[in-house]
């Protein structure tokens, strides 16, 4: 944890400090060593959250973008009596969970049951060499492409391709052409689809129920997306943008 109550104040570790969590409101002692990021511990060793993993660089970093008072705030269910501790949680009622390791899809469906109003941030620097980012799509809604279907190939020098509907003498047929074909038109319809090729998934982010969003430590941000309920794409959202909108939210 970053953050634990010492004489009723937010406060972060340090050298000697002694706080109370405030999910479950044991004494923690400061963790202030010099290959781990510094960061409180109960001091029975037994963390109170089952869903808590242990906080890396990554984790730090992205709580930090958000104001102090959204951070690690304790989520309360008033009807089971469970609490659990939301890495962030805006102002009106957002859940962000940051998520580095893997997770099992009991665990997946508890927490997405639990916080309800959520989304999902992961790491995926563990999986960025097998995740493969390539053709554009048009907007969903595009009135040009609202005949076309979009399609994706496993052979990814090959791109992915589209059909359309064509009246060939008196029956309609839908014959296949690749996409790079139109690259220029879908251009101009383009707001941030693209189609995408994930080796070996993490199958557990495919049935999230909650908007996943991959972070590859770079500018940008990866949202796994259904076009038009019919194909998995991702979404292109600039970082900085994404964080600041999410910040306004907390206020």
């Amino acid at each position: 944890m970053q953050y634990a109550n010492v004489n009723g104040i937010k406060s972060s570790p340090s050298p000697k400090l002694k706080g109370k969590c405030y999910c479950c409101g044991s004494e923690v002692i400061a963790k202030c060593g010099s290959f781990k990021i510094w960061h409180w511990t109960h001091k029975d060793l037994k963390s109170c959250d089952p869903w808590w993993e242990n906080e890396t660089e990554w984790h730090r970093q992205w709580k930090n973008s958000f104001p102090k008072e959204n951070q690690e705030i304790v989520h309360f269910d008033q009807k089971t009596r469970e609490k659990h501790i939301a890495d962030v949680k805006t102002n009106n009622g957002v859940v962000i969970e940051f998520q580095n390791s893997p997770m099992s899809i009991e665990e997946l469906e508890s927490r997405e049951s639990f916080y309800g109003n959520m989304i999902w941030i992961i790491n995926g620097s563990k999986f960025k060499n097998r995740f493969f980012i390539y053709d554009k799509l048009p907007k969903p809604d595009s009135v040009i492409f609202k005949d076309h279907i979009f399609q994706k190939r496993t052979n990814l020098s090959a791109g992915g391709f589209y059909t359309k509907p064509l009246n060939y003498e008196g029956k309609i047929v839908r014959p296949i052409y690749p996409i790079r074909e139109i690259e220029k038109e879908i251009e101009r319809d383009y707001r941030g689809h693209h189609l995408y090729h994930w080796s070996n998934p993490r199958e557990v982010w495919l049935k999230s129920k909650k908007r996943v969003f991959i972070d590859f430590g770079e500018e940008e941000l990866f949202e796994l997306f259904i076009y038009k309920e019919y194909l998995r794409c991702i979404f292109k959202w600039n970082k900085e943008m994404f964080i600041n909108r999410a910040i306004r939210a907390s206020r």
